[in-house]
């Protein structure tokens, strides 16, 4: 996780372009490494570079808030995911069911 981590932070100091896949592979190592609140702050870095996230972005999201039990943070999310416009999946419904639970 450690080089997931200083690469992706290496690629940021440099500016480089990321794509919406390099971000999703990185909040995945987070949640995969129960850091949790690193994933938050990548969707923050992703929106300050104008990456749009997509429905897989904001269910990774999700699930890291209620993997770390942070139920407000999903509820959001989930919110901000309609009013983006962003399709509301299955997926999205039942990572939404989990934080209740």
């Amino acid at each position: 996780f450690d080089k997931v981590v200083e690469v992706f932070q290496w690629a940021i100091t440099q500016k480089t372009r990321l794509s919406r896949g390099h971000y999703h592979e990185y909040i995945r190592a987070c949640n995969s490494s129960r850091q949790w609140d690193r994933s938050l702050q990548a969707y923050e870095t992703m929106k300050k570079a104008k990456v749009k996230p997509n429905t897989f972005t904001l269910n990774l999201l999700i699930n890291a808030c209620t993997q770390s039990q942070q139920l407000q943070k999903a509820f959001s999310l989930f919110e901000e995911m309609q009013s983006a416009g962003v399709e509301v999946t299955t997926v999205s419904c039942s990572a939404m069911m989990n934080a209740c639970i």
